[in-house]
């Protein structure tokens, strides 16, 4: 299902942008207005970093001050997704960084949008159900109400926090990550 589907269908052309200068405060500000999660921080209209809410609150409780500039606090090794790179493809290296969105960009390496985990969850919801189909074609069918061993291990969706994750254990009945696999009772 991902593989039919490129970032560019999904990604967000709707993004707030920041210069490298501007103060954090200015930048809390401009997130609130926006309502948005994470914001690109630009120099001659060239991305050159991002800042996401969590780098907001880490910063701020480790001692920079709202009088700091965005460069002091964004994440600037920026890892990108192309614009015809699969959603799968995008998924796994949100995995392999530990990383919640990347910046999507074009062939000519300009910035075009941006791409969550959120978003592609939010844009195929039925992945659980098809995930679930799958189980069952594994498990050899009429097994996909039967507890897995559980040291089977897959690719998907989190029946529990519903992130995405390329270790999914089989755990009380769902698929869960290793997070959530530690903390099912």
């Amino acid at each position: 299902m991902f593989r039919e589907y490129k970032v560019k269908d999904i990604m967000d052309t709707q993004f707030v942008k920041v210069l490298s200068g501007d103060k954090i405060v200015d930048i809390t500000k401009k997130m609130k207005d926006a309502n948005a999660s994470e914001v690109l921080v630009v120099e001659r209209e060239a991305v050159v970093g991002v800042i996401t809410l969590r780098d907001v609150v880490y910063n701020i409780a480790s001692g920079k001050k709202l009088e700091d500039k965005a460069m002091e606090i964004m994440s600037s090794e920026l890892i990108t997704a192309g614009e015809d790179e699969s959603v799968l493809d995008a998924l796994k290296k949100m995995r392999k960084y530990n990383i919640g969105r990347l910046p999507v960009v074009d062939k000519n390496n300009k910035f075009v949008g941006i791409v969550s985990e959120r978003t592609i969850i939010n844009t195929f919801p039925s992945i659980l159900e098809v995930l679930e189909e799958e189980l069952k074609i594994v498990e050899g069918g009429e097994g996909a109400g039967e507890e897995a061993p559980d040291e089977e291990i897959m690719e998907g969706v989190c029946e529990s926090c519903g992130n995405y994750s390329e270790a999914l254990r089989y755990k009380n009945g769902k698929w869960v990550c290793d997070v959530c696999y530690d903390q099912e009772e």
